[in-house]
């Protein structure tokens, strides 16, 4: 027997009930920005590579940069070389099932990019699971849990990442 669309509602919950617990406001020092976590999708990942062009903007080694590509086919990227998560690396009540993926969200990145579309369920979910100190995404009122968002169309990558890097820049997180 299946349960169609269970644990997609079960997830929408999970994200709906996050956004309602109020956050503690950690204050934190100003500090460089040195270990970067990247969210992206498979499509989007094939045709633009973030890890250098992140890596040229922040002035940073590719090795603080660690990427997981949400997939939704099987065979759309390498999965010998990048982490790949689906829907499939999740539990019925949203939690993380997949050991590597679980190492990702509990890895304390200095910040997170979220350059998934903001209907990616399980990447909103990743987000909200993510102990990164610094969270940032597209800007869209049904995900509002970024602390920098970046108003642009989803497939502007390129002045996503100037935007994020001049928003980084003012806020003296990198040189």
């Amino acid at each position: 027997m299946k349960f169609f669309g269970l644990k997609d509602k079960i997830a929408h919950k999970f994200i709906k009930n996050q956004l309602k617990i109020e956050v503690k406001s950690e204050k934190y020092s100003p500090m460089l920005v040195e270990k970067v976590g990247i969210l992206a999708e498979a499509e989007l990942f094939k045709a633009y590579d973030f890890t250098k062009k992140l890596s040229e903007n922040f002035n940073l080694p590719i090795e603080n940069f660690q990427l997981i590509v949400s997939q939704e086919s099987v065979n759309e990227v390498d999965e010998t070389t990048y982490n790949i998560f689906s829907d499939k690396d999740f539990k019925l009540n949203a939690n993380i099932k997949t050991e590597n993926i679980q190492q990702f969200a509990d890895t304390k990145f200095d910040l997170l990019i979220n350059y998934c579309n903001h209907d990616n369920l399980y990447a909103n979910v990743l987000v909200l699971h993510s102990k990164a100190l610094i969270k940032a995404g597209f800007d869209n009122e049904e995900t509002p849990f970024y602390d920098i968002s970046v108003k642009t169309q989803a497939n502007k990558i390129h002045t996503f990442n100037e935007e994020l890097t001049k928003y980084l820049q003012i806020m003296n997180f990198i040189k």
